[in-house]
């Protein structure tokens, strides 16, 4: 077993904050818990790593590529490499999701 810590809050953009998981090089993958406030929404993001997020409080409409859904507290999605996306919070309450990320294996 291993104390996990967590990184200092990032406030990426007013309403959105990011709080990274130090897993201290000992997972194949990283993580972090991030807070978007009602009416925020996150920047645009598209990177090479595959990401899940799995939404533990809130809603919100999410945009991936050219595809919008709606997220709520139970929502898992998982974004291939260079998929574009950001969420906006709709709700009244802030709207949490935990994020996954791992390298892309080049298929």
């Amino acid at each position: 077993m291993m104390n996990i810590g967590i990184l200092p809050l990032e406030k990426v953009k007013k309403g959105v904050m990011v709080e990274e998981i130090d897993f201290q090089s000992h997972a194949p993958f990283k993580s972090s818990f991030f807070t978007i406030k009602p009416g925020a929404e996150s920047p645009v993001d598209s990177h090479k790593v595959k990401e899940t997020w799995i939404v533990v409080g809130g809603i919100g409409t999410l945009t991936c590529d050219d595809t919008k859904i709606i997220l709520k507290k139970g929502s898992v999605v998982l974004f291939e490499s260079f998929n574009t996306h950001s969420v906006k919070n709709n709700g009244n309450t802030d709207l949490s999701i935990v994020s996954i990320w791992w390298d892309a294996i080049d298929d």
